[in-house]
C-alpha cells in the first residue's frame, strides 16, 4: 500500500505509483464551490467601455487570456452593448442603475477625476462567459482576471469603465 501524504493548503496528493500529483486550477476551481455539476454552466457579463475597436478587442483577447492564464473550456463573446443580449429582465433593471464604474484608475489622476454616474446599459462592449461544470461565480471571477488585463487598451485615459456581474447563488445579480 502506497504511502498516502496530506499537504495542506492545496490540493495535491501521492497516488499509488507515489507520484506527487498537484491538480489543475480548473480543478480546483470546480471542487471549490463544491455544487458545479458537470452539466452546470457558468455564466458572467462584462459591460465595459474602450478606445479600442471591436476588431481589435478581438485581436488582443487570445493574448489576454494566455496572460490571465485562463482555463480550457471558458467561452467568450464580445458584442457591442447589449441591446442584442438576451438577458434577464431582472439583470437589464440592474444595467440600468446609474453608478461611477470606473476601475484601475491610475493614482495620480485619482484626486483630479470627477465622480460620475453612467448605467452599464449605456457601456460600449459587453464580454459573454460561459464556464462549463463550473458556477457563475468562477466564470465572473475568470472574467474579471481578463478585464484587470484588459486596462492596457485604454491606457490614454488611464482607467477601464465598466463592471463584471453574475447571478449568485441566491438568485441575485451581483457585481464581482
Amino acid at each position: 500500500m502506497a504511502n498516502k501524504e496530506v499537504y495542506p493548503r492545496d490540493m495535491s496528493f501521492i497516488d499509488r505509483q507515489e507520484r506527487k500529483v498537484v491538480p489543475s486550477r480548473t480543478d480546483f476551481l470546480r471542487r471549490k464551490c463544491g455544487n458545479a455539476g458537470e452539466t452546470d454552466v457558468g455564466e458572467a457579463y462584462a459591460f465595459f467601455d474602450c478606445a479600442v475597436s471591436k476588431g481589435g478587442i478581438e485581436k488582443s483577447l487570445p493574448y489576454i487570456k494566455r496572460d490571465a492564464q485562463t482555463p480550457e473550456g471558458l467561452e467568450l463573446v464580445l458584442s457591442e452593448g447589449s441591446a442584442e443580449l438576451q438577458l434577464d429582465p431582472k439583470l437589464r433593471e440592474l444595467l440600468a442603475y446609474p453608478d461611477d464604474y470606473r476601475i484601475n484608475v491610475e493614482h495620480e489622476n485619482r484626486g483630479s477625476i470627477e465622480p460620475e454616474a453612467r448605467a452599464l446599459s449605456g457601456l460600449k462592449y459587453s464580454l459573454r462567459a460561459r464556464f462549463p461544470g463550473h458556477t457563475n461565480e468562477d466564470a465572473a471571477e475568470e472574467l474579471v482576471h481578463i478585464m484587470n488585463l484588459a486596462l492596457p487598451m485604454n491606457h490614454e485615459q488611464g482607467y477601464l469603465r465598466g463592471a463584471v456581474v453574475y447571478k449568485a447563488r441566491d438568485g441575485v445579480y451581483s457585481l464581482a
